[in-house]
């Protein structure tokens, strides 16, 4: 009697320590995944605000050695290449102000099929987005950063210093191989680093012009952008 007892003993625990294994596994599984499985864009947004040397162009130029076969400049136009076998040309060129407009192959999006292009323009950026099925473009005022369904993109975008960018927020949607616009709004604030907290919100940091502190932008708390009643809005 007591040698079943003590093999049924042996058995549970046998039993609750591969159960507490397998638990272990799975947070470490999870903890992993989060960290390999973060969208492209997430990550070139970490790099880019990186503090660290040359992680920013070492980034870059692991994507583009890995992408090579996309894209190419030559005599000042980037040609990309689709994959319909059709290559779309972004010609570098003079704008109305004098300043050379020119375009910069950054990085391929696989979760929305895009091609990343940076615009510059004297101390002005933005940011073009391509598609890589159907060409169709759309330049927007930042990075976005992509929703957690991979179907929309949040922009918050802020120069209240300088006034290089537009201090705003987008959102579009990314359907049929197209960007489409759902919300866009300038403001007398400057809007920055979009965190979704579900694929219908997200929220960004607030900063405002005080010049009391040298003409300087503070941080005055964050607000929520949320889509209700198929209409997006600024909470306050």
């Amino acid at each position: 009697m007591v040698d079943k007892i003590s093999k049924a003993n042996k058995s549970g625990l046998v039993i609750m320590t591969v159960c507490i294994i397998l638990v272990v596994l799975a947070g470490l599984a999870w903890g992993i995944g989060r960290y390999v499985f973060v969208d492209t864009l997430s990550r070139f947004s970490r790099v880019l605000y990186s503090a660290k040397p040359g992680k920013l162009d070492k980034f870059l130029k692991d994507c583009q050695t890995r992408h090579a076969h996309l894209s190419r400049k030559e005599n000042g136009t980037l040609l990309v290449n689709l994959q319909n076998k059709q290559t779309v040309k972004l010609i570098d060129s003079p704008d109305a102000d004098g300043s050379r407009v020119t375009y910069a192959y950054l990085l391929f999006v696989p979760e929305i099929n895009t091609h990343l292009i940076a615009k510059r323009w004297g101390e002005q950026r933005r940011y073009v987005l391509l598609n890589n099925k159907t060409g169709l473009t759309q330049t927007v005022w930042n990075l976005p950063k992509l929703s957690p369904r991979k179907n929309r993109l949040a922009v918050a975008s802020h120069d209240l210093v300088s006034g290089f960018t537009v201090n705003g927020i987008q959102v579009f949607d990314v359907a049929s191989g197209n960007y489409v616009k759902q919300f866009e709004q300038e403001l007398d604030w400057g809007a920055a680093n979009p965190r979704w907290l579900n694929n219908d919100a997200f929220v960004v940091d607030k900063y405002i012009y005080d010049t009391r502190s040298c003409f300087t932008e503070n941080l005055a708390g964050r607000v929520t952008i949320r889509r209700a009643a198929d209409r997006w809005h600024i909470e306050n």
